[in-house]
């Protein structure tokens, strides 16, 4: 792939694009854990939108059940994608004051009504979206 692009005068960045797109290509499994999924799209990167379509194109059957299937994989491993990113993105929302923070302000020790406060202050993050450590001490 390489080669071939380079003979045709491609800028290096899009060889290396296509390069990566090719080797990742024939590793698309919808049985992917969430670790692999994970290490897919870390190598991958943002060219996973250009992975997929490069996937779905990628179906030489001439037989209908074949193409259907190769397509349905597609979709399976598009979406167990985006879930595993969605839940890593809630997972890494942490709001701006940690348990030792609201045993300082709230002069609390640790216990039942830590873990209350905790998780309503998580709670009230996740609905209303990010904010600083001054306005959560409002």
């Amino acid at each position: 792939t390489k080669d071939i692009l380079g003979a045709y005068g491609y800028p290096e960045t899009f060889i290396r694009e296509v390069a990566t797109l090719v080797k990742r290509s024939g590793r698309i499994r919808s049985e992917l854990g969430d670790t692999g999924m994970r290490r897919m799209l870390l190598n991958v990167g943002p060219l996973f939108d250009d992975l997929l379509d490069l996937y779905q194109a990628d179906c030489t059957s001439t037989k209908p059940g074949m193409q259907e299937a190769h397509q349905q994989r597609a979709v399976v491993f598009f979406r167990r994608a985006r879930e595993v990113q969605e839940r890593d993105r809630v997972a890494s929302l942490r709001p701006p004051l940690d348990g030792k923070d609201i045993m300082r302000i709230l002069g609390l020790s640790t216990g039942l009504e830590l873990g209350r406060v905790t998780k309503s202050l998580r709670a009230h993050y996740l609905q209303k979206g990010p904010y600083s450590a001054a306005e959560a001490e409002l």
